[in-house]
């Protein structure tokens, strides 16, 4: 007896389940041509359709871990317009706010680069503060992601931050990380450059707005050195990166991606206090929910059991 296994995969975008072979599920429906002689056979089959996409989320892949889980980035740094209370994301991925986040020795109308965020009540959630003592941000993380953001998608928790284990991942445990990541310009502005899994693309030395723009169509993601920020301070802009990680360290520390100046990407742990941005992704995750087997050898064409 010759049988075929086809593994019918769901594919979690955010929140909602879909079934990427919708619709194969009896003998007769099953594609001849996904079938094999070989009696091992197995088929992966997932769709990311673009109609998927929520606002603000750019198309590319980028596989979190070993074991299917993968998220989209978002289109740009998050931002917070302070005198309408209000979230969103930059404009465009190579947009942010330097050294206009202090006017006059104070916060300016709009900052992104924030403390870390946490549950300490004597300080608001989501690092927008001044203070340098690193015991004002202890407690556990509070995810920028739990903000209705402006223009993306304006609905709570479908947005979150990635883990110092995911930056990781991201940056160096994915397959042919290496090539897939490097520091470059985009018009002016300095910062790195993230493809997608899947990518044929090459980093650039320097992209023009219009050849990122393609770049960007076919999933790249662009980092800027956004420089960081220390009380009403702003430093390194244009020359280092800081980008926070959902992970802890002690009561007083928490993970950061350091990018510039002249090391590698890096994931370590700094103090609280800093002010560095924050770029959120949507998460996704491949699962497997049934096994169709197929005895193709039946004069009616097969017949199909499922597991």
């Amino acid at each position: 007896m010759r049988v075929s296994m086809v593994c019918i995969c769901f594919v979690l975008f955010g929140s909602v389940l879909r079934c990427a072979a919708e619709g194969v599920m009896t003998g007769d429906s099953l594609p001849r041509q996904s079938m094999s002689s070989s009696a091992a056979s197995h088929f992966l089959m997932y769709s990311t359709s673009d109609e998927a996409l929520m606002a603000g989320e750019l198309s590319g892949r980028f596989a979190i871990n070993g074991s299917g889980g993968y998220v989209h980035f978002s289109q740009g740094n998050l931002l917070k317009i302070k005198v309408a209370n209000r979230w969103q994301f930059a404009s465009e991925q190579t947009a942010y706010i330097g050294l206009g986040n202090i006017a006059n020795g104070i916060f300016g109308l709009r900052i992104d680069l924030f403390g870390f965020s946490s549950d300490y009540k004597l300080i608001p959630e989501y690092g927008d503060n001044s203070t340098t003592a690193d015991e004002d941000y202890a407690g556990a993380f509070v995810d920028w992601g739990g903000k209705a953001i402006y223009n993306g998608g304006m609905t709570a928790d479908v947005w979150s931050t990635l883990s110092a284990e995911e930056w990781e991942y991201v940056l160096n445990g994915r397959a042919h990380a290496q090539v897939l990541r490097g520091y470059t310009m985009v018009g002016d502005v300095s910062g790195l450059v993230l493809l997608p899994d899947t990518s044929t693309q090459t980093v650039q030395s320097s992209y023009t707005s219009s050849s990122f723009a393609t770049a960007e169509s076919l999933g790249a993601v662009f980092l800027p050195f956004a420089g960081q920020r220390e009380g009403f301070a702003v430093k390194e802009v244009g020359t280092v990166g800081y980008y926070w990680s959902s992970t802890t360290s002690g009561d007083d520390g928490a993970y950061r991606v350091v990018i510039g100046g002249e090391q590698t990407p890096v994931v370590q742990a700094g103090a609280r206090h800093y002010g560095y941005a924050v770029r959120l992704v949507r998460r996704y995750e491949e699962e497997c929910h049934a096994v169709i087997t197929v005895d193709t050898d039946t004069p009616e064409g097969g017949t199909v059991g499922i597991e």
